[in-house]
């Protein structure tokens, strides 16, 4: 009898341990999935982030470009009005980098969970077609009709402008 509770707590003690660094090990493999899971989401969230940007950069980088080409390629004499337009355009185009640029600055700042939005009345019919006009000045070397027939009765809306330029390009585009 003693000799069996001698044995059983000798053994008993040995299973148990046996048992917790089991469960430890166990718990370990499992945290360090879990973190490499985590890091591939992260490193695929960052990679869509850059593919994003990119698309979002190149956009207006290509408006100006064809801007700068008609420009360079008209008489300042002869077409005054078109030297306007394309200029705006090219403006336009600069502060929608500029917005692009604080995109990304306040997207560091929903991580840290401080964006606020700019909020505004806004003319979506102007804006829309605003991002049209821009869009499809001349030189595209493709030829694209766009038939924007605005019907809201009241084209004012509360908005971030930013934002919703955005999406509006990146519909149209």
């Amino acid at each position: 009898q003693n000799q069996r509770a001698f044995f059983f707590s000798n053994v008993s003690a040995q299973i148990v341990i046996s048992l917790l660094a089991i469960l430890l090990l166990g718990l370990s493999f499992y945290l360090l999935v879990d973190l490499l899971v985590r890091q591939k989401k992260l490193s695929e969230m960052k990679t869509d982030f850059i593919n994003n940007m990119t698309h979002e950069f190149k956009t207006p980088l290509s408006t100006i470009s064809l801007a700068t080409d008609v420009l360079q390629k008209c008489d300042p004499a002869v077409s005054s009005d078109r030297i306007k337009r394309y200029s705006a355009i090219i403006s336009e185009e600069n502060n929608r980098m500029k917005m692009q640029v604080d995109y990304i600055l306040k997207m560091a700042l929903l991580q840290r969970k401080e964006l606020k939005l700019k909020l505004g009345v806004v003319n979506v019919h102007q804006l829309i077609q605003q991002v049209i006009d821009n869009l499809c000045i001349d030189q595209y070397k493709k030829k694209v009709d766009i038939v924007f027939s605005p019907k809201a009765s009241d084209p004012h809306v509360f908005i971030d402008e930013m934002h919703f330029t955005n999406i509006v390009l990146n519909l149209i585009s």
